[in-house]
């Protein structure tokens, strides 16, 4: 069983049926501008011979970019790794209300995993908001410095 605890950040469950391989990844916006993604894919088939089109990966509980507001330093940090991407205008959104800026880490996960050949169908989106759904699960964002965790767990039986 792998575990990883978590407020805000994005859980990565990878499950390779045919080899019986699992990964547990945390993406938080650090991870996410390392493309943690990519290289958590890029180990499993290195060391384990997954093939990409076999891993599914579901994207747990995190802060959507309906919530992941970010000033122009973290915004230019997100662009310099992605700007490559076809679909960054909409990953990166500027907002004149609030003057910052709104960030889709999510899209780029699975643009990441896309990337690397996973396949569209095996990538699952919870579509959890932790900042929308604080009722139900913990964020840093809402909560402040007395957030709880949450718990990512996986494991084969």
């Amino acid at each position: 069983m792998l575990s990883l605890t978590f407020a805000d950040c994005t859980p990565l469950y990878l499950f390779d049926e045919n080899k019986k391989i699992i990964g547990n990844i945390h993406s938080g916006w650090q991870g996410t501008t390392k493309k943690i993604a990519k290289k958590a894919i890029q180990f499993m088939k290195e060391k384990y011979n997954c093939n990409p089109k076999d891993i599914i990966c579901v994207i747990g509980p995190t802060i959507r970019k309906c919530h992941f507001e970010v000033k122009q330093d973290v915004r230019d940090i997100f662009y310099k790794e992605f700007s490559y991407m076809n679909n960054i205008n909409d990953i990166i959104e500027f907002s004149e209300e609030t003057k910052s800026y709104f960030i889709d880490t999510v899209e780029i996960n699975k643009n990441l995993l896309r990337e690397e050949g996973i396949l569209e169908e095996n990538i699952i989106d919870s579509k959890i908001c932790t900042v929308c759904d604080s009722n139900i699960i913990h964020s840093y964002r809402k909560e402040g410095e007395e957030a709880g965790r949450n718990t990512a767990l996986i494991s084969l039986i």
